[in-house]
């Protein structure tokens, strides 16, 4: 497979890598050389990088250059999570119609620099008041269908223990990557992806974004990542709406304390779709908590109740709104069946490439199948 003998370049051949794998060094270095591996050698091999056997076929013209960016993102996660992300995008390559744009119409829409807390905070105005028909006081629990429909991002959802999102521009198209997670969790790793995005300089050059969950909660300590954070927070939970929802929620409240109680915090994270966290952290954010408040007030609810989440059930909160995250993006899906029905492509093949079962792309493609 000359896409597993890429992968050994890019990658390297150590002792590390034969112990996992079970392959001698030197037959490795064959293998890296040019030399076909076989298919047990190269099961053993996906298992060893954390890699599908099936992503170790792709190819296109651009894979190369796209695994060249994505190589930064082993420092962060590891080289199968990277492969994953660029074979996505390979594949995508190869459904989508070949098309010359410089960007997003979104693109020029926001603004770069600073990357600050009031920068952030304009933009998630300027978002909501191009994209939510200027709300600036309700939840966001569109966003998925926002980013995917009239922002026109390749939205899909991966498994992933050691990262809660990614995002990159290949060839001026927005791409962004979700881990299956608690709902609350995915909308705000949604939010802080477009954060990234948005503030991207170039749309046509690859910039891989790469969230984990280690660093979730330094991000103070690297400017964008700061900036993706405040981005989030403000466009998920808009202060002036924070403000209103704070004003209804004491008008029914029997106490009159002043300090922000956590029961009113997760009411607020339930009405944005955010969880308790974020919630607590914005709130740090409007100078209604003490700074470190958040961390504060979830260690104590963890310690007493197991979790916020649990602390708010037991006191019968309103039920979380649902969240939809769409598995596969609509483009892809309607290029691969126009493709289908020009006969330029097999139902097998365009399966593999969508990363889905023949059955659920048969639902979707039955009037060309029966």
């Amino acid at each position: 497979m000359k896409r597993l003998n890429e992968i050994l370049r890019q990658c390297g051949v150590d002792e590390g890598l034969s112990l996992r794998s079970g392959i001698t060094i030197d037959r490795l270095r064959e293998i890296e050389s040019g030399a076909s591996a076989t298919v047990g050698e190269a099961e053993k091999l996906a298992r060893a990088l954390h890699i599908n056997l099936r992503e170790l076929a792709a190819a296109s013209a651009r894979t190369g250059e796209v695994d060249f960016f994505f190589r930064d993102a082993q420092r962060k996660s590891d080289y199968g999570v990277a492969t994953k992300l660029s074979s996505r995008i390979a594949s995508s390559m190869r459904l989508l119609p070949d098309r010359d744009i410089a960007g997003p119409w979104w693109f020029g829409q926001f603004r770069k620099t600073p990357l600050t807390f009031e920068a952030a905070e304009e933009n998630a105005q300027i978002f909501r008041r191009i994209f939510a028909g200027n709300d600036q006081l309700g939840p966001l629990l569109r966003l998925p269908e926002i980013t995917v429909n009239s922002m026109g991002v390749l939205l899909f959802l991966i498994g992933s223990e050691r990262i809660d999102g990614a995002s990159t521009f290949v060839d001026g198209i927005p791409y962004i990557f979700l881990a299956k997670r608690f709902s609350a969790r995915m909308l705000f790793t949604l939010a802080h992806e477009l954060g990234h995005l948005i503030v991207q300089i170039n749309a046509t050059a690859v910039s891989l974004a790469v969230d984990t969950i280690a660093e979730r909660r330094k991000s103070t300590r690297n400017l964008i990542e700061f900036y993706a954070h405040c981005f989030a927070s403000a466009l998920l939970m808009p202060a002036q709406g924070v403000g209103v929802s704070l004003q209804q929620i004491r008008a029914h409240k029997k106490s009159r304390d002043e300090e922000l109680g956590d029961l009113e915090i997760s009411l607020l994270a339930r009405i944005y779709g955010v969880s308790f966290y974020v919630a607590a952290r914005r709130c740090e954010d409007l100078k209604l908590l003490p700074r470190g408040g958040a961390a504060s007030l979830e260690h104590a609810l963890r310690k007493k109740f197991g979790s916020a989440e649990k602390r708010g059930n037991l006191a019968n909160l309103p039920p979380r709104p649902e969240l939809f995250f769409p598995s596969v993006p609509e483009t892809l899906l309607a290029s691969a069946v126009d493709k289908i029905k020009k006969g330029d492509l097999s139902i097998g093949k365009a399966s593999e490439e969508l990363g889905i079962s023949v059955l659920d792309l048969l639902k979707v493609n039955e009037p060309v199948v029966n």
